[in-house]
């Protein structure tokens, strides 16, 4: 009787965690879903920042340049609206981070939060941000089938990703910190300004363990989350949870933990959203360029049927290969020899199109002939990648 007892009451605790679980699951979609009919309406009105009153759940959009990166995170799912935003997303993005405003190192000048009052110039948190804007678009782009803009906007993202890391980062102190006018660092923790880190490909694993660890280092009289802006926080802690030597230690020092938080929609989607749930870009990410490369060929009827196909066929391998898990020595070697494969066919597309006696080798030169400069030249960089 007491075993039978005691089977019935896991049998209800186990229940009601799966009904906790669907709940939960069940209030995510609802605050997903309601800002996104949010953010459908302010584009289907013209998408002007100046007409949203204060207490509008977009409101952090017009303080923050986080329009792509919320729109891209919202509507990846759905093609049809990423196409038909994508003038209005590409326009505000543009606007704000207007290349011709730009310092002479590719830097976005200004400050957030607690590095605005302290006299910053130059951020980097507002330089990371801007940088994953301008990921986030390029994805947007290459959704709506503006591959041109997106190999271009994929290069921008980039420049600026490894100019932030290498302007603010102090190696001595294992942070990135933000500049004054005279290019002086102002030492200053906290959490945001670790952003860099989210498309940083320069630092080294140690060198980002060492970033990540002074999240509870005892060193530090303030808590990282503290200073920072209170629309900002989800959306960092968001991104950053991504980073894998981040994540571990972020699980321990949440803004959450402390009662730090928001009850309104923003903040409710940010902190439990979809980059919160799951990983906030496409596992292909890092082979961005030869999708480029793959789309516009395919688009322009470029090769011959048999050598398209063969092209193809290799890039679209590699991208299942990264969407998957490899579980076994078999899989790695399987993925191993496609690498290859593809590295073999796209270095000799690169080399033919290098010398115009060999460019029939791998294009029909009358459609080649037929292609805008800028086309050319975009095919030629992303061969090269």
């Amino acid at each position: 009787m007491k075993v039978l007892t005691l089977k019935i009451a896991a049998l209800f605790a186990l229940t009601a965690v799966a009904m906790l679980s669907a709940h939960s699951a069940s209030c995510r979609e609802g605050t997903e879903m309601e800002l996104k009919q949010h953010l459908v309406s302010f584009f289907q009105r013209g998408g002007n920042f100046t007409a949203l009153p204060e207490n509008h759940p977009l409101r952090p959009l017009a303080d923050l340049p986080l329009t792509a990166t919320t729109s891209y995170q919202l509507l990846k799912g759905d093609e049809a609206l990423l196409t038909g935003y994508y003038p209005y997303v590409y326009r505000i993005v543009m606007t704000r981070l207007n290349p011709e405003n730009m310092t002479k190192n590719g830097l976005m000048p200004g400050a957030i939060g607690l590095e605005a009052s302290a006299g910053t110039y130059l951020s980097p948190t507002l330089n990371a941000i801007a940088a994953l804007e301008i990921y986030s678009l390029h994805f947007i782009a290459l959704a709506a089938g503006e591959y041109e803009d997106s190999h271009d906007l994929l290069a921008w993202a980039r420049q600026m990703a490894e100019a932030t890391s290498r302007s603010f980062y102090d190696p001595s102190r294992n942070y990135f910190f933000p500049l004054d006018e005279h290019g002086y660092m102002k030492i200053m923790y906290i959490a945001g300004q670790a952003l860099p880190l989210v498309l940083d490909g320069t630092l080294g694993t140690g060198a980002r363990m060492r970033i990540a660890e002074k999240f509870q280092s005892p060193e530090l009289n303030t808590p990282l989350w503290r200073e920072m802006d209170e629309d900002l926080i989800p959306v960092a802690y968001a991104f950053l949870s991504q980073c894998p030597e981040m994540s571990g230690i972020l699980s321990r020092s949440s803004p959450f933990h402390s009662g730090q938080g928001s009850p309104d929609l923003w903040f409710r989607y940010w902190s439990t959203g979809p980059p919160a749930r799951s990983e906030p870009f496409p596992r292909w990410q890092h082979i961005s360029s030869l999708m480029h490369l793959k789309l516009l060929i395919e688009r322009e009827d470029l090769m011959e049927p048999e050598q398209s196909e063969a092209f193809v066929d290799n890039i679209d391998l590699l991208v299942r290969i990264l969407e998957s898990d490899q579980k076994t020595t078999g899989d790695y070697l399987d993925a191993i020899n496609a690498v290859n494969r593809a590295l073999g066919s796209v270095s000799t597309f690169s080399g033919n199109l290098k010398r115009v006696a060999d460019r029939w080798r791998s294009v029909r030169e009358y459609k080649w002939t037929k292609l805008s400069p800028r086309l050319k030249r975009i095919m030629t960089e992303a061969s090269k990648e």
